[in-house]
């Protein structure tokens, strides 16, 4: 017996890091009508944060200029990222987070602002699995469910096929 101090790994919310990402380009694909070869810019990028400027960097530390959003996706790219998330709005991606089945993000987009692509927000890992098994499916939702004796219900379209299968 852990007591107090037992931790649940799978519904513990924690930072996601890049894993929304799928998430956000399927809607600019979605909402913008962006294609996986839709141009965005790779270039310095700072936000105004409270007092302070908080300026986002790839993992690299370089710039690649102007790249596709499917490059931007294989290779993780933070800040084209960020502008694909401003394009589209925080709202929105909470909204479609939401109907992917993440039920962490609680507060309003100010909170989270557009780094929610980069892990601005806390999720457990079943929302992950629960989001990432939606893709697998072609952007159809079904709730996970954990006990085999209880009746699956059909699967909600949150993506079209298509879109949830660029990679």
């Amino acid at each position: 017996d852990a007591g107090a101090y037992a931790i649940d790994p799978v519904l513990t919310p924690r930072q996601p890091g890049s894993t929304l990402k799928p998430f956000v380009y399927g809607l600019a694909m979605t909402q913008l009508g962006w294609q996986p070869d839709h141009v965005l810019e790779d270039s310095p990028l700072a936000e105004r944060i409270d007092e302070g400027v908080h300026r986002y960097r790839n993992y690299s530390g370089r710039h690649y200029g102007r790249v596709s959003l499917r490059y931007a996706l294989a290779n993780s790219l933070n800040i084209p990222a960020v502008r694909t998330a401003q394009a589209v709005g925080v709202p929105t991606i909470i909204d479609e987070l939401q109907r992917f089945g993440f039920t962490t993000f609680d507060k309003s987009s100010d909170y989270y602002g557009p780094a929610i692509v980069l892990g601005d927000g806390a999720v457990s890992l079943f929302e992950l699995v629960q989001g990432y098994a939606s893709l697998a499916r072609h952007g159809r939702f079904l709730p996970l469910h954990v006990l085999e004796e209880i009746p699956q219900p059909d699967p909600v379209e949150v993506l079209p096929a298509p879109v949830a299968s660029v990679g």
